[in-house]
């Protein structure tokens, strides 16, 4: 019987101490609610929008593993504008896509 409750000890130690190790180690899933973040901005975004999560590059979301998603904000975004910039000091050559 002694060595019963010396066997449930022992595997009651063992399991908590897996459980709060591995608890302590996991990334915690915590949303970004700041739309000027990475996160948003990035053009790859995580779809749980989680915190340091984004990338230029597709791939995975460190947090949640979720496989990022193309952000159609910025793919959707104008290219950039050279309206107000002077271009006399300086050839740009022939960019495709650039009407200088």
């Amino acid at each position: 019987m002694k060595f019963l409750l010396q066997l449930l000890f022992c595997g009651s130690l063992l399991f908590l101490g897996v459980h709060f190790t591995a608890c302590e180690s996991s990334p915690k899933i915590v949303k970004q609610t700041d739309t000027n973040a990475k996160e948003y901005t990035s053009a790859y975004t995580c779809p749980m929008k989680c915190v340091g999560s984004g990338s230029d590059k597709p791939g995975k979301c460190p947090a949640c593993k979720m496989d990022y998603t193309l952000n159609e904000t910025k793919a959707a975004a104008p290219a950039h504008d050279h309206s107000g910039h002077d271009h006399s000091g300086h050839d740009h050559g022939d960019h495709d896509g650039h009407n200088h």
